[in-house]
């Protein structure tokens, strides 16, 4: 863990910076968009490089989602202050189209069964589903909207996801984190103008209503864990538009 901790906390760190800059608030146009052409400096080079390209473990690619969700997100924001030239678009283009293709592949014949369900799916599905708006890739969207499926119809009658219950005295952590990018999905599709539509949108709302209930009091779901829950990890280490108040979450 430490050799790990070692090598990843260099991206992490390097992405904190990123999305830091990119939704900084600011009452200036000028300001705003020197921000905004900051983050896709950096990007730039990060897609000039192929960063991300080549994960050699499991452990890499299931890592890899949430930080090329974040950094889609983050270029999303900017390209909406500063608009992209036809240089960028092809190199962005290239680069993020490359890591979609990349990770739908290992959740098709790489990873293990229960990664294709889990927490670790969703996360997938919303960093293909980010690239796909930015792309305007109507594959990599569907992909998303898929993954965002895989995960609701799970949640049970009491708006527990049974993978996610599993966790021991993390599961009250595990469902906070899974539903993250379920939501972050959602408010995805809709900020595009798109109707949200979803077979099992009502069991999302389980989820939600579930899991902000135990945040605030843990007393069923720890009795339905059969376990008292350790805290759960916070939003310290989320970027503003991943924020549990950012989302929409019912």
């Amino acid at each position: 863990m430490a050799a790990r901790d070692e090598t990843v906390q260099p991206i992490r760190n390097s992405i904190r910076m990123l999305t830091d800059i990119a939704y900084a608030d600011s009452s200036s146009s000028l300001v705003s968009k020197a921000r905004a052409e900051c983050v896709l400096h950096n990007i730039d080079h990060w897609a000039a490089a192929k960063a991300l390209s080549e994960m050699r473990t499991a452990d890499a690619y299931l890592s890899r989602d949430r930080w090329v969700a974040e950094i889609a997100l983050a270029v999303r924001s900017a390209s909406g202050r500063v608009e992209l030239s036809k240089e960028r678009k092809a190199l962005y283009s290239k680069w993020f189209g490359g890591l979609a293709r990349d990770t739908i592949e290992a959740y098709s014949f790489r990873l293990g069964p229960t990664s294709k369900t889990n927490n670790h799916r969703y996360w997938a599905g919303l960093s293909v589903g980010v690239i796909g708006y930015l792309l305007d890739d109507p594959g990599f969207k569907a992909w998303g909207k898929g993954s965002f499926e895989i995960g609701a119809c799970q949640v049970d009658h009491r708006g527990f996801l049974p993978a996610e219950l599993a966790r021991g005295k993390k599961a009250l952590d595990y469902h906070v984190y899974a539903l993250r990018p379920l939501a972050a999905i959602v408010k995805l599709v809709t900020t595009n103008g798109e109707a949200f539509q979803s077979k099992c949108f009502d069991r999302f709302r389980r989820l939600s209503a579930m899991t902000r209930d135990a945040l605030r009091d843990p007393t069923e779901f720890e009795r339905v864990a059969g376990m008292r829950q350790a805290a759960t990890s916070g939003e310290s280490s989320y970027s503003a538009v991943l924020k549990l108040d950012a989302l929409p979450l019912f």
